[in-house]
């Protein structure tokens, strides 16, 4: 468990009320910023509720591939993996040729983009849009996945699935519990082969 004092730094910006929804596995509580981050159980955010200078509501999550590392989030630059899942991801990206796993919202983090000097070609613009449905299929697919992870490491920790947990507990038991099942080599596997499906 964090040290005393180091709270805030260990909660990635998100109060010690923070827990992980029994229902959805993602993360509600208060952030410090001012904010009560949902999960997908709560309902939608008000649009002209103030941003707190956020582009989402949102002070961390955690790592979709192995869900045992918790990110800065908030930001349509927020990167959603870990740095040793992140390898992982971009490294599967290049090899395929293509974005088939989103490393975060915004489109040019994953290569998606469209020149300027481009878009007066229909063709270009074409494959920009078909490139850009395909990538928010998978940021989809992603916002879902992310709940199953945390929910594989909850069973493998021995912890309730089903029932609310604080996130500071999570982490220390990701902490005090080294399983040969909670990798991120693991965790990608599991994910290439649900994306397979």
């Amino acid at each position: 468990m964090a040290t005393p004092g180091d709270e805030e730094h260990a909660l990635q910006g998100l109060s010690d009320d923070a827990v992980i929804c029994g229902s959805c596995h993602q993360i509600r509580g208060t952030a410090l910023a001012g904010f009560h981050q949902r999960c997908v159980c709560e309902p939608v955010p008000d649009p002209e509720e103030p941003r707190y200078g956020q582009d989402f509501l949102m002070a961390a999550e955690l790592c979709r591939c192995c869900g045992l590392i918790l990110l800065p989030s908030g930001s349509r630059w927020s990167v959603w993996f870990c740095v040793p899942c992140k390898d992982l991801v971009r490294s599967f990206n290049e090899q395929v040729g293509r974005c088939v796993m989103p490393i975060g919202r915004h489109s040019l983090m994953n290569g998606v983009g469209l020149k300027g000097t481009d878009a007066k070609r229909n063709a270009a613009v074409e494959r920009f849009a078909e490139k850009l449905g395909s990538l928010s299929a998978r940021v989809g697919w992603m916002d879902g996945w992310k709940g199953s992870v945390v929910r594989h490491n909850l069973l493998v920790l021995g912890a309730h699935p089903d029932r609310d947990l604080p996130l500071a507990d999570y982490l220390d038991l990701v902490a005090r519990t080294p399983d040969p099942a909670l990798t991120s080599e693991g965790a990608f596997a599991r994910m290439i082969d649900a994306l397979d499906r």
